[in-house]
């Protein structure tokens, strides 16, 4: 299994040319709905799959990875993945003119 994180496809020096592991033109590894990736014996899950780069994405494609590598019937649907922006409150009150109103 292939794993990888960061707000890019990390696979540089992953040494994915010795497979028959397929990267788009980013750097993206081709997955099909089972986290497989074009060399039969390889999954990938997380960020070096391509975008939404979430945690909660990865930890969903690892289960599938886990469970196909386990000869279970499975699929990952990626028809709606949950993204939340993080802030700071106190930011956005200065950035719209309250401060000290925090």
């Amino acid at each position: 299994m292939l794993v990888a994180v960061g707000r890019r496809a990390a696979t540089d020096g992953l040494g994915l040319e010795h497979t028959k592991v397929r990267l788009d033109g980013r750097g993206i590894v081709t997955v099909d709905e089972r986290c497989r990736t074009t060399d039969p014996v390889i999954y990938a899950v997380g960020d070096v799959t391509g975008e939404p780069m979430l945690a909660h994405r990865a930890s969903r494609q690892g289960k599938v990875a886990g469970e196909a590598i386990a000869g279970r019937p499975v699929a990952y649907d990626n028809v709606a993945v949950p993204a939340v922006v993080f802030t700071d409150r106190k930011s956005l009150v200065r950035a719209h003119g309250g401060a000290g109103r925090a």
